[in-house]
């Protein structure tokens, strides 16, 4: 049995042979919604919690449009900037609420979301997961760290309990630990990097 020391390197592994869709993966045709959720079925289907868990279904995607998350399709077909949009959804709505992922994407949705403003929603993605190695070697770094300490105060009270006869099983805290937190780790490691995007957006936006 593992010790949860191994459990955490080994998720911690798990993370670094994770990599985010290309834009080049991404269809440059039109795509109807059956093909758009096998599409991310396919890709995205090693981030998921439990294996009968749904990337992405059709109902998801009608819940993002009456959100104002996902522009309406055009003629039932979704273009490559909706596949960029419903990665972003996917890995957001992990730490957001759909009005706060609305707030923050309106100002794209706006300016870059099929428009000729200079700089496409491609541009975007590209450079906020471009970013995503050194956020994810501080957050990997910032868990290593937080489990170092919590090791060393729960070593402190477990040493304690033994004194006083009680015993504590911690090689089963980590038992349920799934490789599907990997969506929750790269919403969190490209939050920043997404409200730093923003604030140039609107920043470009009352100039």
């Amino acid at each position: 049995m593992k010790t949860n020391e191994e459990r955490i390197h080994s998720l911690l592994s798990y993370l670094d042979s994770l990599s985010y869709i290309k834009p080049e993966e991404i269809p440059d045709i039109q795509l109807y919604m059956d093909q758009v959720t096998t599409f991310m079925d396919d890709h995205l289907k090693n981030t998921k919690r439990y294996p009968e868990d749904k990337v992405l279904t059709k109902t998801m995607i009608n819940n993002y449009a009456k959100n104002n998350l996902l522009p309406p399709p055009v003629k039932k077909k979704y273009s490559k900037e909706h596949m960029l949009m419903l990665i972003f959804i996917y890995y957001f709505k992990n730490l957001l609420s759909f009005n706060d992922i609305e707030q923050l994407f309106k100002p794209i949705l706006e300016r870059h979301f099929a428009q000729d403003s200079g700089l496409s929603l491609e541009d975007i993605y590209r450079e906020v997961f471009s970013l995503e190695n050194s956020q994810m070697a501080r957050l990997k770094e910032d868990v290593d760290a937080k489990f170092q300490a919590a090791r060393a105060t729960f070593q402190e009270a477990g040493d304690t309990a033994h004194c006083a006869g009680y015993h504590h099983g911690t090689h089963d805290d980590l038992g349920h630990a799934h490789g599907g937190v990997a969506g929750g780790i790269f919403a969190f490691a490209h939050h920043g990097d997404l409200i730093a995007l923003l604030a140039v957006v609107q920043v470009d936006k009352h100039q």
